[in-house]
């Protein structure tokens, strides 16, 4: 039996299909992404949201058919670039399409890093401060990451402020002494923190060891909204326990033959998931052939295609 590697290069058309259990979402979205009503959208027909010499973001929002939309974001790092932190307002799972790199979020609870690469998928809860970094290959590979924010019903944020903000932005309209007395930080910080150059999103990455002012800034801002100790979001000795991504191009399918292979990510798979309305079915497909027609009563279904060509 061939190897997994070698097959995947005969495999012309890849997709991925994100699965929604079917409950009203009220979109959370940025006010210049328009929605989708039709049930395509080609990749020349997203919305950019950021450009820079170090990487791009962008977006589209595609009615669920119903009331409400999904918002997708495709983010790619320029290699050893950064993502700057932002506190996630909408629960997003991703997958990693090429490249790699590391992943470094903290919640209320705990501070955790990921490695990344290719094939691995994961979730971030709602509420969470994350930022991604790519990896410096000899090939300098990109960092593409596909990733879906979902919205319940039950959520209190208003939809105007999109699906994860900035510290600074987060930061400005209150007043400064209400800021320095509730993050017990210098008044010159929270000055230039609100009065500065605002950075862009995707920056030079930084290195580990290199204690940068910004970092410092945003560990004590982090320490007031989180209520943490003070960590920094670039210490990895803070982990409480192993935490991992699930990886479908290096999984058993749950089918295969000649014709393609099939694999489904659930919360059996991935725990992650658990509490989640997601769920992932990727398609790999031999040339000329066919997925059999299949109803979903019970979710609706995003398709990505990550390779090739081919008609759904």
């Amino acid at each position: 039996m061939l190897k997994k590697k070698a097959v995947l290069f005969s495999f012309p058309f890849l997709f991925l299909i994100i699965c929604v259990s079917n409950v009203h979402a009220t979109a959370l979205l940025n006010e210049d992404v328009p929605i989708d009503q039709g049930p395509l959208v080609k990749k020349d027909e997203r919305r950019s949201l950021v450009s820079t010499e170090y990487g791009e973001i962008s977006a589209v929002d595609i009615s669920d058919g119903e009331r409400g939309s999904y918002h997708l974001q495709f983010i790619t790092l320029e290699p050893n670039s950064l993502f700057l932190p932002v506190l996630l307002h909408a629960d997003m799972v991703f997958y990693v399409h090429t490249g790699s790199g590391r992943l470094t979020w903290a919640d209320e609870e705990e501070k955790r890093r990921l490695n990344l690469r290719r094939g691995d998928v994961y979730r971030l809860k709602t509420g969470t401060v994350f930022s991604l970094q790519s990896d410096l290959q000899p090939e300098r590979q990109k960092l593409r990451i596909y990733a879906i924010f979902a919205n319940s019903a039950d959520d209190l944020h208003q939809p105007s402020i999109g699906v994860y903000s900035s510290i600074r932005d987060m930061l400005i309209g209150f007043d400064k002494r209400v800021l320095q007395a509730a993050f017990q930080v210098p008044e010159e910080m929270i000055e230039e923190i609100i009065n500065g150059t605002q950075q862009p999103a995707i920056v030079h990455g930084v290195p580990e060891k290199e204690r940068t002012l910004w970092e410092w800034k945003l560990v004590q801002l982090m320490k007031g909204i989180l209520g943490s100790k003070g960590y920094s979001l670039f210490d990895v000795n803070n982990k409480k326990e192993k935490t991992r991504t699930f990886n479908i191009l290096n999984a058993n399918p749950d089918f295969e033959n000649c014709n393609g292979w099939s694999l489904t990510v659930t919360k059996k798979n991935l725990k992650a998931l658990k509490g989640s309305k997601f769920g992932l079915f990727m398609v790999n497909l031999t040339k000329g052939s066919m997925m059999g027609p299949h109803w979903n009563p019970m979710a609706t279904e995003i398709t990505i295609v990550v390779q090739g060509q081919g008609m759904v």
